[in-house]
């Protein structure tokens, strides 16, 4: 699982992606959280502050948010659906050949179909985030 302790700010989980084609689909992202409960001596004190962590599914290639939850202070392990979707006007196609100098020249990178969506957990470090797994559907 990837983790992040109270104190890391940013991204726990970004980077992974996926190419879907337009259509409707659904992330499922399995974490737990905990907010800052514990002082420097070991002693259990109430949080001074509040974890919020954003569980978000973006579409890389236009750079838009597709859906986002906002957690704060939850305690338990639990799973976060995250629907969304893709309509035709959205697909990016990435199957032109480029050119150069007025000439086609081979496509350095295979055909790619479908946008690039990813999973992303951020935390504001006030807390410890652990997620455990992210599946798309």
């Amino acid at each position: 699982y990837m983790e992040s302790i109270p104190g890391e700010v940013g991204y726990v989980l970004y980077g992974v992606y996926v190419k879907q084609l337009p259509g409707t689909y659904t992330a499922k992202v399995l974490l737990d959280t905990q907010g800052e409960l514990f002082s420097k001596s070991g002693q259990s004190i109430k949080p001074t502050s509040t974890l919020i962590v954003h569980v978000e599914v973006w579409d890389v290639d236009r750079n838009v948010l597709l859906h986002q939850e906002i957690l704060k202070d939850s305690q338990i392990r639990q799973e976060i659906l995250l629907p969304y979707r893709l309509s035709p006007k959205d697909y990016v196609a990435f199957n032109e050949t480029p050119e150069r100098f007025g000439a086609k020249i081979q496509a350095v990178r295979p055909l790619e179909i479908g946008n690039s969506i990813e999973v992303r957990v951020w935390t504001n470090g006030k807390g410890t985030v652990r997620v455990y797994g992210v599946e798309m559907k």
